[in-house]
C-alpha cells in the first residue's frame, strides 16, 4: 500500500466507513484526484467499491474550462469503475447568492457545498470527502490570523464536521503535504487539471498561497509551516479548555434558573402577580451568575447563544463581544450591538438580550 494510502486511513479508518458509503469531491484538480485515486485502491483491496461515488461540481465560472473539468472527473471515475455524479451551478442562483454574501468566491463556495451534500445524499453516503490538505491547511490559518479571526480561527480546518443529521464531511488528507500528493501522483503516472483560476491575484487567498508562502519558505525554510501548525494545536487546546469552562457556565445559570422558576410558581400558586417570561427573541439569564465569571469565558458563551439563536454574527467582532461583556459586568444598558440586539437589566437582578426586529422584518 502505497504511504499516501496509508496516511488517509490512520486519518480515516476503514472501521468507520467499511460498512458506510463515502462520496468524493472532486474538481479534477491534484489534490482531488489524489483523493479518489487513493480511495479507489483502498476500496478495491477491500471489496469495497460500491461503497464509493465520486461527485463533483461544475461552477461554469471558466467557460470551457470548466466544462473539461467536469468532463475530466467524469471520465477518471468511468476509467476507475466508479460512479460519477456532476451537478452544476445554475447561473441565476450563483448572482442571487453573490448579491447576498457579497463576494463571488463565497457564494460559489456556498453552492458547490449544497450541490455536494445534494450528490452524497443521492448515493445514500454516510460521509463527504474532501481533498483538503496540509498546505490549505496552512493557508486558512494564516488567512484567518491576518484577518482576525482569533482563537477559533487558528484552529484552522476541523477533520470532520457534521453537516446534517445523515451526513459529516471529513477531511482525511490533512496530515499530507502539497509535495507528497504531487510525488504520489507521478508515481501513478496520473495526469490532473489545472485550476487557471488559482493563479489569479484577485482573491486573497491565491495571493497567500502564491506570494506570502513563498516567502515565508525563503525567510523561514522548514520552519515556519511546523511552528504554525504547532501554534494552531495550541489555540485548539485553549479552545477546548475554554468550551469547558462555557459549558460549566451554562449548567450554573440553568441551575440558577431553575431555581428561580419554582420560586416564581411559588409566586403564582400565592397568587402574587409575576411578570410574563420572555418571548422567543428575548433570551432572560440570571445577572450575578453571568458577573461572577471571567471575561474571556463570558464573551465566549455570548459567542454560543448568538449561534443558538441564528442572531446575526457577522459584524460582532471583538471589540462588540468585548462590550458586551463590560455592559453585562456593570449592569449598564446597552441598545448598541449589531442586528438589533440590545443588552437589558430591568431589576438588577436579571439580564435580557432581546433583539428587536426592524420593521421590515415584522410583515
Amino acid at each position: 500500500m502505497d504511504p499516501i494510502e496509508e496516511k488517509i486511513l490512520e486519518a480515516f479508518p476503514l472501521r468507520e466507513w467499511s460498512r458506510r458509503r463515502v462520496c468524493l469531491a472532486a474538481s479534477g484538480g491534484p489534490d482531488s484526484v489524489a483523493l479518489v485515486r487513493a480511495f479507489v485502491a483502498i476500496a478495491k483491496e477491500n471489496k469495497l467499491q460500491d461503497a464509493l461515488c465520486v461527485a463533483t461540481v461544475n461552477h461554469g465560472l471558466r467557460g470551457a474550462e470548466s466544462d473539461g473539468d467536469a468532463e475530466f472527473v467524469r471520465e477518471l471515475g468511468t476509467k476507475l469503475g466508479t460512479r460519477v455524479v456532476v451537478k452544476s451551478i445554475d447561473r441565476e442562483a450563483l448572482e442571487r447568492e453573490t448579491k447576498r454574501r457579497g463576494s463571488l468566491e463565497s457564494a460559489a463556495r456556498n453552492l458547490r457545498y449544497e450541490l455536494l451534500e445534494d450528490a452524497a445524499k443521492e448515493f445514500g453516503a454516510r460521509y463527504l470527502a474532501t481533498a483538503h490538505h496540509a498546505d490549505d491547511q496552512l493557508e486558512t490559518i494564516l488567512f484567518r490570523l491576518f484577518r482576525g479571526s482569533g482563537l477559533d480561527g487558528l484552529q484552522g480546518v476541523a477533520t470532520t464536521r457534521a453537516l446534517n443529521q445523515s451526513l459529516t464531511l471529513t477531511r482525511p488528507m490533512l496530515a499530507i503535504s502539497k509535495g507528497e500528493i504531487l510525488a504520489y501522483l507521478a508515481r501513478l503516472e496520473q495526469d490532473y487539471r489545472v485550476d487557471s483560476s488559482n493563479l489569479s491575484s484577485e482573491f486573497a487567498r491565491n495571493r497567500i498561497r502564491n506570494e506570502l508562502v513563498p516567502l515565508l519558505d525563503d525567510l523561514f525554510p522548514n520552519r515556519w509551516r511546523g511552528a504554525l501548525l504547532r501554534f494552531a494545536e495550541q489555540g485548539k487546546e485553549t479552545n477546548a479548555f475554554l468550551d469547558e469552562l462555557v459549558d460549566k457556565l451554562e449548567i450554573e445559570l440553568k441551575n440558577e434558573t431553575r431555581r428561580r422558576e419554582k420560586y416564581r410558581q411559588a409566586l403564582q400558586e400565592l397568587n402574587v402577580a409575576v411578570p410574563e417570561k420572555g418571548a422567543d427573541d428575548v433570551v432572560e439569564l440570571p445577572l450575578k451568575t453571568l458577573q461572577n465569571a471571567p471575561q474571556i469565558v463570558l464573551t465566549r458563551f455570548f459567542q454560543r447563544l448568538w449561534r443558538r439563536r441564528r442572531w446575526p454574527l457577522g459584524d460582532m467582532g471583538r471589540d462588540e463581544w468585548i462590550r458586551l461583556a463590560e455592559s453585562v459586568k456593570k449592569g449598564k444598558a446597552s441598545r448598541q450591538f449589531p442586528g438589533n440586539v440590545a443588552a437589558l437589566f430591568p431589576d438588577g437582578e436579571t439580564a435580557r438580550l432581546q433583539r428587536i426586529a426592524p420593521s421590515d422584518e415584522r410583515h
